[in-house]
């Protein structure tokens, strides 16, 4: 007997030999259906989705070291980037992103380090300015300051796998010599 199973033809063959014959044809349906099941369910399975994975950005930025200052002094500081405070740091990855779910940025200074009582910001889509302090110890050569899911609009800067961010200091001076990023996020 011949039966049409999902497109394909299946052979199955009666035997006249009592009660073994009987347990085999049963055998043998319950193995097609199960391969049938297990078919279906393949197919209705989604593809298993793309993992998050760290990536390193390839920085650049104009003119480094860059000099950057806040030319007021305290009780005034400087909220918005300047003609000299500001350093415009480009940044690429290779490929788009489906999600981005944090960004670090290591900042390195030489010449001009971050000391004690100043303070520097970065915006990444311009009305926005996250950044760091030195509130009271050695002077900072290299500092770590990572954005995350609670910046959802920064974050979405990054989908394209192209930022421009803007470096300032809002209180002191600085000299800015190189930036490493590092993206955690699903490729699209």
């Amino acid at each position: 007997m011949t039966g049409d199973f999902q497109g394909r033809h299946v052979m199955t063959h009666r035997t006249t030999n009592g009660m073994g014959s009987a347990r085999a044809r049963l055998i043998r349906r319950t193995a097609i259906a199960a391969a049938g099941v297990g078919a279906c369910c393949a197919m209705l399975a989604p593809a298993a989705a793309a993992q998050a994975a760290t990536f390193e950005g390839k920085v650049k930025i104009k003119k480094a070291p860059v000099a950057i200052s806040c030319p007021v002094t305290f009780p005034f500081a400087c909220f918005d980037p300047s003609e000299g405070n500001s350093a415009i740091v480009r940044i690429k990855f290779k490929g788009t992103f489906e999600s981005v779910e944090q960004v670090c940025f290591t900042f390195h200074f030489e010449g001009d380090l971050v000391d004690a009582g100043e303070v520097l910001l970065y915006s990444v889509t311009g009305t926005d300015g996250q950044g760091f302090s030195n509130p009271s110890g050695p002077s900072i050569s290299e500092r770590e300051s990572c954005l995350n899911t609670g910046h959802p609009d920064q974050m979405a800067a990054f989908l394209d796998g192209r930022q421009q961010i803007v470096v300032f200091m809002r209180d002191g001076s600085a000299s800015l010599s190189d930036v490493d990023v590092q993206l955690t996020g699903t490729p699209a």
